[in-house]
Order: C-alpha cells, then sequence, then structure tokens
C-alpha cells in the first residue's frame, strides 16, 4: 500500500480498523505465509474480507484470549509471521501471563494489535476500558511498543493531532468559541411529484408537523446498544393529536408498522424516500423539510443533515453517546438550533420521551 495524499485521505474517511483489514489484505499479497489469529471480532477489525479471502490465513478463536496468545506462539515457533488481534484491554491485559512468558521469555516473534484503546469503548463499561494497556505492556522485556504514529511504524504523513485538539490548534481556544456555519441552510430542492399527496394532507390538516426517526441503518456497529431506541417507547409522541408525525425510517419491522398503523396521524413515507444508499434519499428527505417544525431522532446521519440547515432538531441520546456531543449539556457548539436530550439510566428511554413531551406542549 503505497502512502500517498490519495490512501491518506482514504484512510482517514473509513478509520483505523477499516485501515487495519485493508492493511492485512496488503500483506498476505507478500508474505504468503501470514497467520491472523483472532477472537470473534473480525467484523470489529475489518477482517470480514480477509477471512473470506484467505480463510486458510484466519483462525478466529472466540472469546479466548489468553488460547490466542498461546496458539499463535505456537504459529510462530513454525516460522508463521502472526498476527493477533481484539479489544485492547484483552489484548493485553487479560492476556499478559501468556505475553510475558510466551513473548517477554520465550521471546516469539508476534505482532499484537489492540482495537478500541483508551476510554473509546466506555460506554460498554469499564471492562472495555484501557488505559493501564501500555504501562502494563513497558514492564515485560523484549517487547517493541507502537503506541503513537510516527514517521517510521506509519509511513509519510504532512500532520498529525489529536482529533480532540482539533479546535485548539486552529486557534480556538475553547470549545465554546467554535465558529457556526449553517452552510446548507439556504438550499434549495424543488417539490418532487410523489410528495405532493402527503404535503397536502400535511397542510390540510392545520397541525404542527414532525419528522420522527428512532433508529438508523441497521448495518451500523453502534445502533444496537448506543443509538436505537425501541419504537414502543415513542407510544405517548404517538399520542398527542394535535401533531403529524412523519416517518422516513428504513427496515420497518411487523411489529414497528402494528404500532404506527394505530396512530391516525402517523404519515409513512418510506416509498416516497430513495435508497439510503443514494444520495436522492437526501434530497427526498430535504424537501420534506420545508413542512416541518422541526425533525426528532436518536443519533443518525438525519439529524446532522436537518441541525445543518437550522432546522429545529431534537437529537435522543443514550448514556454512552457519542464524544462529540460532550455530557451533561443540552446544547451543543456544532449546532446552535439543536436540543440534546439525554437518558438519565442505560437503557431507559422514559425521560427522554417525557421531556420530549413536554417541549412540544410548551
Amino acid at each position: 500500500m503505497q502512502i500517498n495524499e490519495k490512501t491518506i485521505k482514504l484512510l482517514s474517511t473509513i478509520g483505523p480498523r477499516a485501515s487495519f483489514g485493508m492493511k492485512a489484505l496488503d500483506l498476505i499479497k507478500k508474505y504468503k505465509d501470514l497467520m491472523i489469529v483472532t477472537c470473534d471480532v473480525s467484523t470489529s477489525a475489518g477482517l470480514d474480507r480477509f477471512r473470506k479471502t484467505y480463510s486458510d490465513n484466519y483462525v478466529d478463536l472466540g472469546i479466548a484470549e489468553q488460547n490466542m496468545i498461546g496458539v499463535a506462539t505456537g504459529l510462530a515457533r513454525k516460522d508463521y509471521k502472526v498476527i493477533t488481534t481484539t479489544f485492547a484491554p484483552f489484548q493485553s491485559m487479560r492476556c499478559c501471563e501468556q505475553i510475558k512468558v510466551n513473548l517477554g521469555y520465550m521471546e516469539e516473534s508476534i505482532t499484537m494489535v489492540g482495537l478500541a484503546s483508551g476510554l473509546v469503548l466506555g460506554n460498554l463499561g469499564y471492562t472495555h476500558c484501557c488505559i493501564e494497556d501500555i504501562g502494563v505492556l513497558r514492564s515485560i522485556p523484549n517487547l517493541t511498543i507502537l503506541y503513537k504514529p510516527d514517521k517510521k511504524s506509519v509511513g509519510h504523513f504532512d500532520y498529525h493531532c489529536n482529533l480532540l485538539k482539533v479546535y485548539y490548534y486552529l486557534n480556538y481556544k475553547t470549545y465554546e468559541n467554535i465558529p457556526t456555519s449553517l452552510y446548507l441552510k439556504d438550499i434549495c430542492v424543488n417539490t418532487h411529484q410523489k410528495h405532493e399527496q402527503i404535503i397536502n394532507k400535511l397542510q390540510i390538516s392545520g397541525n404542527k408537523s414532525y419528522m420522527f426517526n428512532w433508529h438508523g441503518n441497521s448495518n451500523n456497529l453502534h445502533e444496537k446498544y448506543n443509538r436505537k431506541m425501541a419504537l414502543e417507547n415513542a407510544i405517548p409522541l404517538f399520542k398527542q393529536k394535535n401533531i403529524n408525525w412523519i416517518i422516513t425510517t428504513m427496515d420497518i419491522t411487523n411489529d414497528e408498522y402494528d404500532i404506527l398503523r394505530e396512530h391516525e396521524n402517523i404519515y409513512i413515507l418510506k416509498n416516497e424516500i430513495e435508497n439510503y444508499d443514494d444520495t436522492r434519499a437526501f434530497c427526498d428527505t430535504i424537501e420534506i423539510f420545508k413542512y416541518v417544525e422541526g425533525v426528532i431522532s436518536t443519533d443518525t446521519s438525519l439529524v446532522h443533515l436537518s441541525a445543518t440547515m437550522g432546522i429545529p432538531t431534537y437529537i435522543l441520546l443514550t448514556m454512552g453517546s457519542h464524544w462529540f456531543w460532550c455530557r451533561n449539556c443540552d446544547k451543543t457548539n456544532w449546532y446552535p438550533n439543536a436540543t440534546l436530550i439525554r437518558q438519565k439510566k442505560f437503557h431507559n428511554w422514559g425521560n427522554v420521551i417525557n421531556e420530549l413531551c413536554n417541549i412540544l406542549t410548551d
């Protein structure tokens, strides 16, 4: 893999895990004796394509990290080039004794890759946090630890800085001073014929209308536990008869359809919105924005689109929401027109819906 401006842009876009998977595909072409040993993280490590294409060079041991080091040691002793990978706290501290004996004492040549280090997976609990790994492994002899990017380890790059500190290096000394530019606020999309019927119904009803979304793309690994809301939690919203609810959500289940059809003030626009894998879906959504009071959604692309256009947006967040929503605040400098409503208890949307109902009835 050539490290140039094009690949840097690509790797920055797809993230470190997918980049790791791409590098593995690159390495296997050069080293036919490469073996990758994992613990049930093929998707998380970006290794699905490698696993399917080079199944003889891929070993998945399930959730058995200590055994992973033992198997990797056996392969290394047979002169394979071995890479092990799993989440950082399990790759390091759970395997500490095996690493000490097999790599430190026996000096076997194994490359270990820890995924999601630090507090990246903090929303999954203390077991998945990892701030001691480098300190622990530094105490073991004969290990080479690469924990920061430099020109020797990742090739040429022009600039590097921690994402959380970008605003500081751009000379915005505090988070509150981040400039906001609603660069899509003046965008204009012509009304498509397929939307005219639903738009007429909304205008005739005389009620306020809100676009509502309770989950995003089901292929997103964060959806199930860290974004998605069960639709039954939203029933108190639907019972507000003076509000029309516009549903643009894809992948609606039969049970969810049953809930939606019980309320006459719900308009399902699945057939009016193009496949969300196509950019036309955003154009369709923008058309409907012109006829709603606001957008209510969990953490999906919809809230970024509506908030960027200056539309009042209510973002429903779990306790383990993404870092850029910060903590313990109901506003964000990224989107001044957005209101953040957060869970107060894990997996409990009760306070979120109650707070939202109060806002809508004021």
